[in-house]
């Protein structure tokens, strides 16, 4: 009898522990952010309690080097969707930003620092009221690298620079005024733009080739040209169910690029419904014709694009 108690446990044991999924999720990252292979990583990113049903997960970003870099909440693990405080790290270990989101969009305080540990900037964040739009810095104080305070109490001169952007203007009562000029190295572009109490009037940007654009958005998302219901018809009305997905049904979460030219490219399935309804999603929307790419500084550019689609095989 107990022989066959202890089997009994093992078997019951064992099948317990293959049935647990694992409690985090990791995934490669290139030096843009997009999932990649092992051999080609920049960064790594674990999600904890991957597999659970809850409202928020905890999300750490880390260099190469294993070195946090970035510490949050996301409300998704499809795709980051960041929700509440978020710390970001110099590769250094030396804290970069902290800043609050909220449904992905900056709002409240932020404080950032320089990569020496000096204290660069102190603003806060107001929410737009067009959802499509990013948040309002007010900045309130800001410190140039030498520790000279150039804007005090939302008064003065401000350089927004990383290794690959610069810009530079003034700020009255903490929001952005006048004129500003900038560089664009990763997107090779010099811009000029107007603002009036923070808000974007118009601005021009020159390409590598130097031709000018002109633009009042900074960036303009892809989107479906006849509109997103014109989309979703398109999908009812053109899904082909063969004899082996009758009956079947799900949800599938897409990842594709729209590229310059209005095209859909490389598709990842963020959440899938079924391996042949999803393939049957990334046909149609790879033909799908009507797709307008979207804008950064008035020129066309290559933008990310996740989209849910419901699918119900008919009975």
């Amino acid at each position: 009898m107990k022989v066959k108690f202890i089997l009994l446990f093992f078997i019951l044991s064992s099948n317990l522990l293959l049935a647990q999924k694992p409690a985090s999720r990791m995934f490669y990252l290139d030096s843009l952010w997009n999932e990649t292979e092992e051999v080609n990583f920049k960064y790594y990113r674990i999600i904890k309690d991957y597999y659970a049903d809850q409202p928020l997960h905890e999300v750490l970003d880390y260099y190469e080097n294993d070195t946090l870099q970035m510490r949050g909440s996301t409300s998704s693990v499809d795709r980051i969707i960041k929700e509440g405080l978020f710390v970001f790290y110099y590769k250094n270990g030396k804290r970069k930003t902290v800043a609050n989101y909220q449904e992905n969009k900056l709002t409240g305080k932020e404080f950032e620092w320089y990569e020496n540990g000096n204290k660069k900037s102190v603003g806060e964040y107001i929410l737009s009221s067009d959802k499509f739009e990013p948040s309002i810095l007010v900045l309130n104080q800001y410190w140039d690298k030498e520790g000279q305070q150039k804007v005090i109490d939302g008064n003065g001169d401000y350089e927004e620079s990383d290794d690959s952007f610069f810009a530079a203007g003034k700020v009255s009562n903490g929001l952005k005024t006048g004129e500003w000029k900038g560089e664009d190295k990763k997107s090779k572009l010099q811009f000029i733009e107007n603002y009036n109490n923070g808000i974007l009037v118009s601005g021009i940007s020159t390409d590598s080739i130097n031709v000018p654009h002109h633009y009042e958005k900074i960036y303009t998302k892809p989107r479906p040209r006849k509109g997103i219901e014109h989309f979703y018809k398109y999908i009812g009305k053109n899904f082909n169910f063969t004899k082996q997905t009758e009956g079947r049904y799900g949800k599938v979460v897409l990842l594709f690029y729209i590229e310059k030219d209005g095209k859909a490219s490389d598709f990842k399935v963020l959440r899938t419904a079924d391996p042949d309804l999803d393939e049957e999603a990334i046909r149609l929307i790879s033909n799908y014709p009507e797709w307008e790419s979207g804008t950064y500084r008035g020129i066309k550019s290559r933008f990310s694009f996740t989209i849910p689609i419901s699918i119900q095989s008919p009975q």
